[in-house]
């Protein structure tokens, strides 16, 4: 897969893509975890523990949608970019549940969702590093 640079059609076109997926996937998020739940299945879900990791999960797929963004200058900066964006997202998500009578904000919801940014954070970066590693010695 080639590095598209700035500047270029290509660049251009997947930067726009990139962004309008970035922006679908940030109104979902907030449309799923703002609307309202029925107050049984919302306490059914706390209990179980099932909504840490959804929160993990969703923050996750957040995280790797930034990181990967075409054409980035800097691997390094759009990781650390893609991880302050991802955890301040899901303190938001936080904050804005709070006051919802049918919602309740969780500051264990907001550590899942660093924890997910994280681990897909570092999961990718292994995989960048294997990639570079196989292409390096010659084997795809």
């Amino acid at each position: 897969m080639r590095r598209l640079r700035y500047g270029s059609a290509d660049g251009a076109r997947a930067a726009l893509t990139w962004r309008r997926l970035v922006v679908v996937y940030v109104l979902l998020v907030f449309a799923v975890t703002l609307a309202p739940i029925p107050h049984d299945a919302a306490v059914r879900l706390s209990l179980s523990g099932l909504d840490k990791l959804v929160h993990a999960v969703v923050i996750a797929g957040l995280a790797l949608l930034l990181q990967w963004r075409p054409g980035a200058p800097s691997r390094v900066i759009s990781t650390i970019a893609a991880f302050l964006v991802a955890g301040s997202v899901a303190g938001l998500i936080e904050l804005l549940q709070e006051p919802l009578p049918y919602r309740s904000g969780d500051v264990r919801d907001f550590f899942a969702g660093i924890a997910g940014a994280l681990a897909a954070i570092l999961l990718s970066a292994a995989v960048q590093m294997a990639t570079a590693r196989r292409r390096a010695t010659g084997r795809n």
